[in-house]
């Protein structure tokens, strides 16, 4: 295999990952030959990350949504232990538990799904049921179809949405110290990628130490490219 007339990787191993250093701005011209009988298989795929602010804030009526921070401060009741919600303003402490409220508008959908990527100095607190809130808020609820936490994202899945104003949940635990930035959530329908609607950046901060982090605002994945020799 050869990229830009240059020879790159031999086809050892099913999958190759080329860095950057191996690629020129702009177009490349990777080039994969075969030897002797048989049909190789073969696909491309290209990931990029930009840092520019174009893909913050998208939304239009139809589609639209927003993400707003919540701390939990713990609170005795008798012999339970409830919890007060209060906007999140500054930086947080290790140990801090978070609620993330995502707040989607639109017209109606179908198969929608939403990610919101998380801070790398948080992990997802799963039994979020098991947090009793005081005074409840009504958008407190499981409204969603089905909802799956990933390593460095909420994905929340709705089947149907109807004209309306639908608010999502869930739980954060602040783990590690720093400096972190928080890129924006988006939803849009799964099967119709032209359409998509995101929140604003922001940075966060645990408190003990602080360290700078790259600013990635979004990552988008290139349709693959597939074929035969």
């Amino acid at each position: 295999m050869t990229v830009n007339g240059h020879p790159a990787a031999t086809l050892a191993s099913p999958e190759i990952v080329l860095d950057e250093s191996k690629l020129q701005p702009g177009s490349n011209r990777i080039e994969i030959t075969a030897k002797g009988s048989g049909r190789l298989y073969y696909s491309v795929a290209a990931t990029h990350y930009s840092n520019q602010a174009r893909l913050e804030k998208e939304a239009t009526i139809s589609l639209n949504i927003l993400r707003d921070y919540y701390r939990l401060t713990p609170a005795k009741t008798g012999e339970r232990i409830v919890y007060k919600l209060s906007s999140l303003d500054g930086a947080v402490s290790q140990g801090d538990v978070l609620a993330v409220r995502l707040t989607v508008t639109g017209s109606d959908w179908k198969y929608l799904l939403m990610e919101d990527p998380i801070p790398a100095g948080a992990e997802f607190i799963e039994k979020d049921n098991l947090y009793e809130i005081q005074d409840r808020p009504p958008w407190w609820r499981y409204w969603f179809t089905r909802r799956e936490l990933h390593d460095d994202r909420m994905a929340i899945f709705q089947t149907h949405f109807s004209n309306e104003q639908q608010q999502y949940f869930y739980l954060l635990k602040v783990v590690n110290p720093g400096l972190f930035h928080l890129s924006p959530a988006r939803v849009q329908p799964m099967y119709q990628p032209s359409h998509q609607a995101t929140t604003e950046a922001r940075t966060s901060g645990a408190k003990r130490f602080m360290e700078k982090l790259p600013r990635t605002i979004c990552a988008a994945n290139t349709a693959p490219a597939t074929g035969a020799l």
